[in-house]
C-alpha cells in the first residue's frame, strides 16, 4: 500500500533569479571522507525515524550535513561540509555557512539533513539560491517526523536535525542565516571536483 504523505516541515527560500555560473576545479583532497561521514548520519538518522528512508525515496534529492560546527578559529561563524543526493546518487559537496546570533551560537555539533521534493529546488541549491530567512522552519528528527511528507510540495525544503538535544522551540533560530555552496563531483578525474559560483 502506497503511503499517502502529507505537508509536515518547510524551509523557507529566499531564491533570487538564477545567473550563470563559473565553473572552478578545486582538490577533492578528503571529499571521500565527507561522504563516508555524510552517509553514516544518514544511516544514523534512519535509526531515529524509520520513515526517513521513504521520505528521502520520494524525493529529487536531499543534502546532508553530519556536523555543523562552530568555526575552528574561535569566531562566532557556523560551518559544516555535507553531501548532495540526487535520486540516492551523490553528486558532489555543499558547504553550510552561517554568523550565528543568540541561541544558534550555542547549538552546534548536530546533523542537519535537507529534502528537496522537486528537481527545481535541487537545481536552485547547485546554483547557490537557497538560505534560510525569518520564515524558516525546521524540525527536530524524532520517530515518525518525516511520516507525513508530501511527496511535491508547493514550495520550499524540509530540514531536519538531530543530535545534541536540540529542542523544538530552537528550530528556526538554529537553523536561520544558512547559506549553501555546491561544488560538482567530477567523475572524470577523481582528484578534482568543480565548483559552482555565482556570478
Amino acid at each position: 500500500m502506497i503511503r499517502s504523505f502529507t505537508f509536515s516541515v518547510l524551509a523557507g527560500l529566499s531564491l533570487v533569479s538564477l545567473s550563470a555560473c563559473a565553473s572552478t576545479r578545486v582538490p577533492m583532497i578528503g571529499k571521500a571522507a565527507i561522504h563516508e561521514d555524510s552517509n553514516a548520519a544518514l544511516a544514523k538518522a534512519q535509526m531515529v525515524d524509520p520513515y526517513l528512508k521513504s521520505a528521502i525515496q520520494h524525493s529529487a534529492g536531499y543534502a546532508v550535513f553530519s556536523s555543523v560546527n562552530k568555526d575552528a578559529l574561535g569566531s562566532d561563524k557556523v560551518y559544516a561540509k555535507g553531501t548532495l543526493y540526487e535520486y540516492g546518487t551523490i553528486v558532489g559537496t555543499c558547504d553550510l555557512k552561517q554568523i550565528p546570533a543568540g541561541s544558534q551560537a550555542n547549538v552546534t555539533g548536530y546533523t542537519e539533513i535537507i529534502i528537496f521534493p522537486t528537481e527545481q529546488l535541487v537545481y536552485s541549491f547547485k546554483q547557490g539560491n537557497l538560505q534560510f530567512d525569518e520564515g524558516v522552519k525546521a524540525t527536530a528528527l524524532e520517530p515518525g517526523a518525516t511520516a507525513y511528507l508530501n511527496e511535491k510540495p508547493a514550495s520550499g525544503v524540509s530540514v531536519f536535525t538531530t543530535g545534541n538535544g536540540i529542542q523544538p522551540s530552537e528550530m528556526a533560530s538554529v537553523v536561520k542565516g544558512q547559506t549553501f555552496n555546491y561544488k560538482v563531483l567530477d567523475r572524470t578525474n577523481p582528484l578534482s571536483e568543480t565548483v559552482a559560483r555565482n556570478e
